[in-house]
C-alpha cells in the first residue's frame, strides 16, 4: 500500500452497536478493561470509535505498551495480515501497515502520536513494527514480481551479489536491523531485476527470515526493559529510584512525612491507579508526576519536598553524589514521555510552585546551581526541555521560572535520544514529509532552536526573553530553507516579532538579512545572506500588510534591496525574484515556503491540538491554487501601494533580467488592468513631482540670478576715480568672481530646470520621465554651487566694506560666522539629500543615510 493510499473500504467501520468500545476510546476510557475487550473479541480492532481513532491511537496516546504490543505484535500473523476469522473471505483484512498509516477525523496517526509525546516504548514499538511491514512489502515485491535485488555488474558485465547481500540473505542481517536502503521503497519499486524462479524463492526465503528474525522489544508497562542498555548507568539509577518510591509510600512516616498528609497520600495514590494514564504502571513511578498533577495543590508543594529530602538523605547515605538522585527523578519518564516538570506545565496549579520549590532546593537543601540546572533543564522523551516545551503549549512559561532564567538552558538544542526520524515518513498517509530535508535524518545535527519554535506558534513574550538571553539565535533547520528568524516573522506577520527583532541594536548583527545588510567579513557567510530571501519579500510574499509596514518603519531596514541567489554564481537561467515588487506581483515559490513551515510545525504538535488551531487558520489564508488565474486581493493592493510608498517604484527593474515590475502570467484580466492603471497614475504622479521640483528649482535660481545681475552694477566700494571697479582689493575680486559664476550657474540652472516642461512628441513616457530625472538633478547641482558663489561674493563684499577699525571688523565677522554656521549646516543637508537622489542605487550610500540622516 502507497503512502497516499486509501484502505480499502470494509477494512475499518463505525461501532455504532459497542458502547463499551465507544466508552473505553473516549479520553477518559479505561484503557485495562479496553484491552480485556479487545482480547476477547479480536474483531474490534476493526472498528473505529469517536472520531474516527482506532484503538491503537489510544494505546499510543496513553502509553499503554501491553495493550499496543499485543495490538501490533500478536493479531498479526508473519505476512503482515490480522488474524481476525469474524470476516468472510470477500472481506479484504486489515494489514499491519494499513493500521499504521489509518488517520482519525484529525488527520493524526498513531505513528504521529508517538512522535510528538516522545514515549520511548511507544517508540520502539512501532520502530519495530515498521521494520516489520518493511520487510513484509519487500517480501511481498518479491514474489509478486519475481525479482530480487539488483546485482552489481563485475568486469565481464555479469550482474553480481555484493557482500553485504550475500551476509543478509545468508542470515548476517539477523539482528533485527536493516539499513533504509534495504528496506526503502525506493529499492522495492526501481532496483529490482527479473532472474531465475529459484533464485526468486530464494530472495523471497531471504526476506522472509530477516522478517522472522526480527526482534520485538523486550518492554512492559512496569519496567524499563529495553528502553536502555543492560547494565547501563542510567538505567541503574532509574531502577534505584524506582525502588526509592516504593519504600517511600510504603511507609512514608519513616521517611520523616508528617502524619497530617498521610491522607492525601493515600488519595494520590487511589488517583493514580484510576487516572488513564497511570493505571497500567506500578504508583511508585508516576507519583510524582501525579502530584503535580493533582487538585491538592495546598499539599502538593509539601508532599514533593518530602521527597526531594528523602532523595538527598538517600544520596548522603549511601555515599553518592549529593543531588544524583534528585536529578534521576526529575528525569523519570511518565508512560507519555513526560518529566515532572512537563507534566506541571500541563496543568496551571502544577506551575504555581516550581520556582518555590527550585529556590527553596537552591537555599535550603543548599544544593549546587549546576544540580537545579539539570532538574531544570531535563530532557522528555522528544528530547524537549521545559523551555522547548512551553514554545508549544498553550501555557507559557511562568513569570516565576524566569526569575532563576540562569537555570533556564536558553541554549538547548532538541535532542532525540531514540531514533524517531525513522518514524517521521509514516505520520501521515499523503506525502507532506517529503519536504524534510536528508539532514533531517541524521540524529547528531537534528535539533531546532526554541526560538524557532517561539516564532512559529507566536509566543512574543517568551521570544523576547529566548533572543534576550540567547546567543546564537539562527542555527540550523530553517538555514536550510533559505528562512531565518527576520523572514519566518515577516511571512507569517509576527509584527510584535518584527519590532522586537528589529530593535535590539545589540542582537541585530546575528540575524542575516539583504535588507539590513550585516554580514560578516565571510565568504560563505555573504553568499548565504545572498541566498537567504529578505524579510520585506517575505512580508509581500504573503501579503502581511502590519508586517511590512513595520519593516519599512526601520531605519536599520533597506526595503529598495533585490533579492540575488547563490544561483546567480554557478551561470544558470534561475535567478533571484528581484525586488519585492516584483515578487508580489509574481508570487514564485508560495506554496512551497507554507508546506515547510506546516510540516516542520506538524513534528511538534498534533493537528487537533489547541495551539495548532490558529497556526492551521493562517497557512490555510496562505495557501492558494497556482494554476487558476487570480486578482490582486485587498491586502495584496495595500502591500503594493505600501512598497510604492517606500521608494520601490514601477520601472525598477530586475536586476539580472532587467525586466519592470509586472502582474505575470497568471494575472487574470481585471488584475492586469489594475495593474496598468496603477502604472499610469504612478507615471504621471511622479512626472507631476519632478515638474514641481523643476519649478521650485527655477523660481530658486531666477532669484539668485536677480540677486546677481545686479553685483557688477553696484560694486562693494563703488567706482574708482577712472569710473572703474576698486580691483586692487582681494575681497573685491573675490566678490566679482563669486557673483559672475553665481550669475551663470543659475542661468544653467533655470534652463535645465525649465527643459522637463518642454514637450516632446512621439516619445516614450518612461524615457521622458528618467531624462526630467537627469534634468532635475543637474539643475539641483548648478543650483547648489549658484548658491555657494553667492554667499562667498557676500562675504566677500561685507569684508571689503567694513573699515579697519577694530571692534567694526569683529561685528562684521562675528556675524558672518554665525550665518556661515547656519547657512553650512544646511548646506550639508542639502547636500546629502542631493547625494542621495544621484546615488539611489548603491545600497550601502541608501542605508546609511536612512539609518543616521533626519532629513
Amino acid at each position: 500500500m502507497g503512502r497516499g493510499d486509501v484502505p480499502p473500504t470494509g477494512v475499518f467501520e463505525t461501532a455504532s452497536s459497542s458502547a463499551d468500545w465507544y466508552r473505553h476510546l473516549e479520553r477518559d476510557g479505561s484503557c485495562k478493561k479496553l484491552y480485556s475487550l479487545l482480547v476477547e473479541k479480536y474483531e474490534l480492532i476493526h472498528k473505529l470509535g469517536p472520531k474516527g481513532r482506532t484503538v491503537l491511537h489510544k494505546g499510543v496516546e496513553h502509553g499503554y505498551v501491553k495493550l499496543v504490543k499485543f495490538i501490533l505484535v500478536n493479531m498479526f500473523d508473519e505476512e503482515g495480515t490480522c488474524t481476525c476469522k469474524e470476516h468472510g473471505p470477500d472481506v479484504p483484512r486489515l494489514t499491519r501497515e494499513q493500521l499504521l498509516r489509518q488517520t482519525c477525523e484529525d488527520g493524526i496517526t498513531a505513528v504521529h502520536i508517538a512522535v510528538v509525546s516522545g514515549s520511548p516504548k511507544m517508540v520502539l514499538l512501532l520502530e519495530w513494527a515498521i521494520d516489520k511491514t518493511k520487510l513484509e512489502l519487500k517480501q511481498k515485491t518479491v514474489l509478486r514480481k519475481g525479482e530480487i535485488p539488483s546485482r552489481r555488474k563485475n568486469d565481464n558485465g555479469i550482474r553480481t551479489r555484493s557482500a553485504r547481500e550475500i551476509k543478509e540473505c545468508e542470515g548476517g542481517a539477523g539482528n533485527g536491523k536493516l539499513g533504509e536502503d534495504v528496506v526503502s521503497k525506493e529499492q522495492t519499486s526501481s532496483s529490482f531485476t527479473s532472474i531465475s524462479l529459484k533464485e526468486v524463492e530464494r530472495g523471497s526465503k531471504c526476506v522472509n527470515n530477516l522478517a522472522r528474525d526480527l526482534p520485538v522489544p523486550d518492554v512492559k508497562d512496569d519496567s524499563i526493559d529495553g528502553m536502555y542498555e543492560e547494565g547501563s548507568e542510567k538505567k541503574n539509577r532509574i531502577q534505584k529510584v524506582y525502588n526509592f518510591m516504593e519504600q517511600f509510600l510504603g511507609n512514608p512516616q519513616s521517611f520523616g512525612i508528617d502524619p497530617t498528609i498521610q491522607k492525601p497520600i493515600d488519595t494520590l495514590k487511589d488517583e493514580c491507579e484510576k487516572n488513564v494514564e497511570f493505571e497500567f504502571v506500578p504508583v511508585a513511578h508516576v507519583f510524582v508526576h501525579i502530584v503535580v498533577r493533582s487538585q491538592y495543590s495546598e499539599f502538593s508543594s509539601e508532599i514533593f519536598r518530602a521527597v526531594v529530602c528523602a532523595c538527598n538523605e538517600c544520596d548522603v547515605r549511601e555515599g553518592r553524589e549529593k543531588g544524583s538522585m534528585v536529578v534521576t527523578l526529575f528525569r523519570i519518564l511518565d508512560p507519555r514521555g513526560r518529566t515532572i516538570f512537563h507534566t506541571a506545565l500541563d496543568n496551571v496549579n502544577g506551575t504555581c510552585w516550581m520556582s518555590t520549590l527550585l529556590t527553596w532546593m537552591l537555599q535550603d537543601l543548599e544544593m549546587s546551581s549546576e544540580v537545579v540546572w539539570q532538574c531544570v533543564n531535563a530532557y522528555d522523551g522528544a528530547g524537549r526541555t521545559i523551555l522547548y516545551y512551553s514554545c508549544i503549549q498553550d501555557i507559557y512559561v511562568p513569570s516565576s521560572i524566569e526569575r532563576v532564567s540562569r537555570l533556564v538552558d536558553w541554549e538547548a538544542k532538541l535532542f532525540r535520544p531514540l531514533q524517531l526520524y525513522k518514524l517521521e515518513k509514516w505520520l501521515y498517509p499523503d506525502s507532506e514529509l517529503e519536504w524534510i530535508p536528508d539532514f533531517f535524518r541524521v540524529p547528531e545535527i537534528w535539533h531546532i532552536h526554541p526560538i524557532y519554535l517561539a516564532l512559529l506558534f507566536n509566543k512574543v513574550k517568551l521570544f523576547k526573553s529566548i533572543f534576550k538571553n540567547s546567543k546564537y539565535p539562527t542555527p540550523m533547520p530553517f538555514d536550510q530553507y533559505s528562512l531565518g528568524l527576520l523572514q519566518i516573522a515577516a511571512f507569517l506577520g509576527r509584527t510584535s516579532i518584527l519590532e522586537i527583532i528589529l530593535k535590539e541594536k545589540t542582537k541585530i548583527n546575528d540575524v542575516v538579512d539583504q535588507g539590513l545588510g550585516n554580514a560578516r567579513n565571510d565568504e560563505m557567510e555573504r553568499l548565504k545572506m545572498l541566498d537567504m530571501m529578505p524579510a520585506i519579500h517575505c512580508a509581500a510574499l504573503s501579503s502581511q500588510v502590519e508586517g511590512l509596514q513595520s519593516i519599512l518603519n526601520s531605519p536599520m531596514y533597506d526595503p529598495i534591496i533585490q533579492h540575488e541567489t547563490l544561483r546567480h554564481y554557478i551561470d544558470t537561467e534561475e535567478y533571484g525574484e528581484g525586488s519585492a515588487l516584483h515578487l508580489l506581483l509574481q508570487k514564485t515559490n508560495f506554496n512551497n515556503i507554507v508546506k515547510k513551515l506546516q510540516t516542520f510545525s506538524l513534528l511538534h504538535v498534533l493537528p487537533n491540538s489547541s495551539t495548532y488551531a490558529p497556526l492551521k487558520k493562517e497557512f490555510s489564508k496562505l495557501h492558494f491554487d497556482e494554476h487558476e488565474p487570480k486578482d490582486f486581493s485587498a491586502n495584496e493592493i495595500s502591500c503594493i501601494n505600501l512598497l510604492l510608498q517606500a521608494g520601490i517604484d514601477i520601472w525598477t527593474p530586475h536586476y539580472r533580467t532587467k525586466e519592470r515590475p509586472n502582474p505575470g502570467p497568471m494575472a487574470n484580466d481585471q488584475a492586469r488592468r489594475w495593474w496598468y492603471d496603477k502604472v499610469v497614475s504612478e507615471v504621471v504622479t511622479q512626472k507631476t513631482s519632478i515638474n514641481n521640483a523643476s519649478n521650485a528649482t527655477s523660481v530658486i535660481a531666477t532669484l539668485v540670478a536677480t540677486a546677481s545681475f545686479i553685483g557688477p552694477l553696484q560694486p562693494p566700494l563703488g567706482w574708482a576715480g577712472d569710473g572703474y571697479v576698486h580691483t586692487s582689493l582681494i575681497s573685491v575680486r573675490v566678490y566679482l568672481v563669486c557673483n559672475i559664476l553665481s550669475f551663470y550657474f543659475s542661468i544653467a540652472s533655470i534652463l535645465m530646470a525649465v527643459l522637463p516642461a518642454i514637450p516632446m512628441p512621439k516619445e516614450s513616457l518612461y524615457d521622458e520621465l528618467f531624462r526630467s530625472q537627469r534634468c532635475l538633478k543637474t539643475a539641483a547641482l548648478l543650483l547648489l554651487v549658484s548658491i555657494i558663489c553667492i554667499l562667498i561674493s557676500f562675504t566677500s563684499a561685507s569684508i571689503a566694506v567694513v573699515s579697519s577699525e577694530r571692534h567694526d571688523k569683529q561685528l562684521v565677522g562675528a556675524s558672518t560666522a554665525l550665518g556661515w554656521v547656519v547657512c553650512s549646516a544646511v548646506l550639508v543637508i542639502y547636500i546629502i539629500r542631493l547625494l542621495r537622489m544621484l546615488f539611489h542605487r548603491n545600497n550601502r550610500f541608501r542605508r546609511w543615510f536612512a539609518k543616521n540622516m533626519i532629513f
